[in-house]
């Protein structure tokens, strides 16, 4: 029996300088893998990165929102196994390792900077409170079966992963990883944490904005009362 193919889903705006130093790595490490770059409209040259880095490249011309970046990735990654991770910089390769090795017992891995073992000295002293914050508040709409629910690095079967985007997210922001997530909960798929470090992006600044807190509370509430996911 055939090895899993394996597959990586980078949601992109403007990341050229890490988004580079990120497909190299990737291809190194895991040659002949399948990386899909889903771009949002970037002006600094990142779709070029990743046409020459042999990457498959979703362009969607505008800023479409994270969970649909999500959606429209695995759509175009047809891996036995898929890792979603940021294209800044801010998720080690290497880390993605003990998630993709997981899929061998569990549907979803989620990389957590707040179980035992994970960190996140690329956080300020601002956006840890914002991220412990809206975590807290997540568990407590949601439920408490995990600690990083925001968490942006994560690994999925592809099989799971097409079955929990047949139908469009709710979400339209930031919250996306946090959908799938929910989904695969209330479709009682098994799901493991395991420990990552968050580093500091190398480049640019965080893409979140003030307002983007109010649409993933608006966010929160639609995930949470869906009638069906």
């Amino acid at each position: 029996m055939p090895p899993p193919t394996l597959g990586f889903v980078l949601p992109c705006l403007d990341e050229a300088p890490s988004l580079s130093a990120l497909l190299t790595a990737l291809s190194a490490k895991w040659p002949g893998s399948t990386i899909v770059v889903v771009d949002d409209g970037s002006t600094d040259g990142s779709p070029e990165i990743a046409r020459s880095a042999g990457a498959v490249l979703v362009e969607r011309g505008r800023r479409r929102g994270l969970a649909s970046a999500i959606h429209d990735g695995i759509a175009a990654c047809p891996a036995d196994r898929i890792v979603v991770m940021d294209a800044d910089g801010s998720h080690r390769p290497e880390d993605a390792g003990a998630l993709i090795t997981a899929l061998d017992h569990v549907d979803l891995a989620v990389g957590s900077r707040w179980v035992r073992g994970g960190a996140a000295p690329g956080l300020d002293v601002k956006r840890t409170a914002w991220s412990r914050t809206s975590n807290a508040l997540v568990r407590t709409v949601l439920d408490g079966s995990i600690a990083d629910w925001t968490s942006g690095f994560w690994a999925i079967r592809g099989t799971a992963a097409r079955r929990l985007t047949k139908r469009p997210p709710v979400a339209t922001g930031w919250l996306g990883s946090l959908e799938i997530k929910w989904r695969a909960r209330r479709a009682g798929l098994s799901i493991v944490e395991l420990p990552v470090v968050f580093d500091a992006r190398l480049h640019g600044a965080s893409k979140l904005r003030l307002r983007d807190a109010a649409a993933a509370a608006c966010d929160l509430v639609r995930v949470r009362f869906a009638a069906d996911l």
